[in-house]
Formats: C-alpha cells, sequence, structure tokens
C-alpha cells in the first residue's frame, strides 16, 4: 500500500488539535520530536524538553481561551514526502479559532515538518504568520526575535 502524505498529515494535524484543545498535552509531548523549532512571526523558540512544550501549550491554550474560543481547527493544504528521505514530510495547513461557527481570529497559515521514528510521525516544528499579539503560540518571554 501507497503511503499518503497528505493523509498522514492531516492525521497528526486532528490527533494533535484534539489533545491540545483537551489540554491533555502529556498526550501533545508523544507526538513533537526534541528539540522542537517554533516560530511565530519574527519570533523563534525552540523547545529543548516536553515539560517544556507542556508550558508553551498551556500558554497557547489559555491564550484562545481569553479570546473565546470554543472550537480549534487545523486543515491541510499541501503535504509531500521529501524525496530525498520517506521519512520526513513537509507540509502546510490552515489554523481556525471559532466560536459557535464563527472565526474568532482570522484563520492563518502554518507549516510544519513530520519525521519518522520507529514508526511513529511526530512534528518537528511549526511555523506560523499569526500575529502573536493577538493570539499568543509560543512563550514570548524564551523567544528570540528572527532577523530580517
Amino acid at each position: 500500500m501507497t503511503e499518503n502524505a497528505w493523509q498522514i498529515y492531516q492525521d497528526h494535524l486532528d490527533a494533535v488539535s484534539k489533545a491540545f484543545w483537551a489540554r491533555d498535552y502529556d498526550r501533545v509531548v508523544t507526538m513533537m520530536s526534541y528539540p522542537h523549532k517554533m516560530r511565530s512571526g519574527r519570533l523563534c523558540q525552540v523547545v529543548q524538553t516536553p515539560g517544556e512544550l507542556i508550558e508553551v501549550a498551556e500558554i497557547a491554550r489559555s491564550s484562545m481561551q481569553r479570546l473565546g474560543g470554543t472550537a480549534y481547527h487545523r486543515v491541510c493544504l499541501e503535504a509531500a514526502f521529501n524525496p530525498d528521505d520517506p521519512d520526513h514530510i513537509r507540509g502546510r495547513h490552515r489554523v481556525f479559532l471559532l466560536r459557535g461557527g464563527s472565526y474568532v481570529i482570522d484563520p492563518y497559515e502554518s507549516e510544519m515538518c513530520l519525521v519518522r521514528v520507529d514508526g511513529s510521525w511526530l512534528s518537528m516544528g511549526v511555523s506560523n504568520e499569526n500575529n502573536i499579539a493577538i493570539v499568543t503560540t509560543l512563550d514570548p518571554s524564551r523567544a528570540e526575535r528572527i532577523a530580517n
């Protein structure tokens, strides 16, 4: 059976999103590789440990709740295997924070890389262009500013 990069990527998005929204951070950290690089706009944070990722996840989840979000969805736009390494997938997805079927914030796009480790697909990191002043997706106190 031929593997489908889009389906693997979407399945990963769904599993992480469900656990994240339920605040099941112990599950979330098992779906990531470390160090885990996170970029939001011009800020970058490298998460070294599962414990640190739990702290960042709680910051992001609390930020979304303060905005009034009642649902969080991510939809794959494209995903492809690395032609030189079938254990790596690079993809792009759109993020939706909703309340009662309406957008809480404008949807924004993110990119993510997955790596297969011992048969499991893990996120290596995520990058997005969302406005961190509106929704906090990393820990600004630990992030570094990216130069032009």
